[in-house]
């Protein structure tokens, strides 16, 4: 691992690229403060940490070596003519086993680097004592008689004392550590066991983060074709907490003059949104519609809001329905806001309850249904919810995010709550968050449009229809 400082993205990873190579890979990114004096008037820098490739060399052939003692070449034929043996690099040739007289000399056997070859070696599970040792003078038998004899070779060293040599000089396997078909640790792996399956599910897991790690990462050549105006975008967005690839995307269509991109990015931003989808209400024709989502996201306190609106501003009848009955508050804060509207409230202990608070809305232009916070990851809850839509059958399902929500916590939230028939947003808290780039980074990945952005407590003011957000300033700050 090893980390880079530069006043840009682009210019750090430049200079990762150019010490680890292409192969480099990015494991964080995050933006320090340089210098100055107790934390003031420093100069802010990009730092990524990097991490460089690992992966082993290939091993390297060997190269020619001078012929063996008492290999000679076949009588009428050059010397030259004789291929000569191989012998693997750092293996001395006095080393090789002898070639027969007459013969053609065979190939050496490949060696690794730095290891003997005066003794075979052992292949992978067979024990060392059990490999054939050679007979000294076997080399000086296989020469003619009419020749003179080699001297004899040494004996060579126990097969014993070249394996310790040869496990450090040879490089693990990489499947050794796997076990071996009816070994007792293959046992464990069988189709249909628990640890199979277990690592089945992390592997799976592991795949779908890398993807998505790839996947986000812009590419460093388009990073530096970005100029001017579409340079201050990209950082901008970034900061809005806009993902880095959709940032460069957009960056990328708005050219580098201000005057003319500001128009270009506004464009590009509302088509990305899409449009607005608010409550389809009208007098005399009763719509239910009702909102879900996770626990502190302000749900009771939108739903006030859009009572508030329908029933001053629009002039409509309108009902209200609270299932969340497990907050103490929840029911009192929501009575609080039916008498001041003058409109009525009905409580829902369990779902079948909902058919009666239906019955008694049956003449209103809106009914508006709150539902208690459940954690997606509460099975039993979000059970109870879905069996609650099941009986209530709303005409629209709202689902409210709020903008301070963890975007890790995001996709596994989103995949929980979607299925249960929701076909609308409603994102909440804009006035309190930082990075309003969630409700961007959902949109591209969910089709499904937005009702309406809260960005306040006041009742019902702070509530604005999707279609009327100023998405560019939203994101960009001006």
């Amino acid at each position: 691992m090893k980390k880079y400082m530069a006043p840009t993205y682009a210019e750090a990873l430049i200079l990762a690229k150019n010490e680890l190579g292409t192969d480099a890979v990015i494991v964080d990114s995050r933006k320090v403060r340089v210098g100055g004096i107790f934390g003031l008037f420093g100069r802010v820098m990009t730092e990524l940490t990097v991490a460089a490739d690992q992966r082993p060399q290939p091993y390297r052939g060997a190269r020619p070596a001078a012929r063996p003692r008492g290999a000679t070449a076949p009588s009428g034929a050059p010397a030259s003519a004789q291929p000569a043996p191989t012998v693997p690099q750092g293996i001395s040739a006095d080393a090789a086993p002898a070639v027969v007289h007459g013969g053609p000399a065979p190939a050496a056997a490949a060696v690794p680097q730095g290891v003997s070859a005066a003794a075979p070696v052992a292949p992978q599970g067979v024990s060392a004592a059990a490999v054939p040792q050679p007979v000294a003078g076997a080399a000086a038998s296989a020469s003619p008689a009419s020749g003179p004899a080699p001297a004899p070779e040494p004996a060579a060293a126990p097969a014993a004392a070249v394996w310790p040599a040869l496990s450090d000089a040879v490089p693990a396997s990489p499947l050794s550590g796997i076990p071996l078909p009816g070994s007792p640790a293959s046992a464990a792996l069988a189709p249909g066991s628990a640890d199979l399956a277990g690592l089945r599910r992390e592997m799976a897991d592991l795949r779908q983060a890398v993807t998505r790690l790839v996947e986000a990462r812009p590419d460093p050549a388009a990073l530096l074709e970005l100029k001017g105006y579409a340079r201050k975008v990209y950082e901008r967005l970034l900061d809005a907490g806009v993902a880095e690839g959709l940032a460069l995307a957009i960056s990328r269509k708005v050219g580098t003059h201000a005057t003319k991109g500001r128009a270009l990015l506004r464009a590009e931003l509302n088509q990305l949104m899409g449009p607005g989808a608010p409550i389809q209400a009208e007098a005399g024709r009763r719509r239910v519609v009702a909102l879900i989502g996770p626990t502190g996201v302000g749900k009771t306190t939108t739903l006030a809001k859009l009572a508030a609106h329908f029933a001053l501003e629009r002039g409509l009848k309108v009902g209200l329905i609270t299932a969340d009955t497990f907050r103490i508050a929840a029911v009192d804060q929501l009575r609080t806001y039916a008498d001041i509207l003058a409109i009525p409230l009905y409580t829902v202990e369990r779902p079948t309850d909902v058919h009666q608070a239906l019955a008694h809305n049956a003449d209103a232009d809106l009914v508006l249904m709150d539902t208690g916070g459940r954690s997606h990851k509460d099975e039993e809850r979000m059970a109870e919810l879905q069996e609650l839509l099941a009986e209530a059958q709303p005409d629209e399902v709202h689902l409210v995010v709020s903008l301070n929500t963890n975007p890790r916590d995001v996709r596994r939230m989103l995949e929980r709550y979607l299925p249960l028939g929701v076909n609308r947003f409603i994102f909440t808290k804009a006035d309190e968050t930082s990075a309003p780039g969630l409700m961007l980074n959902i949109r591209a990945q969910w089709d499904l449009p937005i009702s309406y952005v809260t960005d306040g407590q006041s009742v019902p003011d702070d509530l604005r229809p999707a279609d009327s957000v100023d998405y560019s300033k939203l994101f960009m700050g001006a």
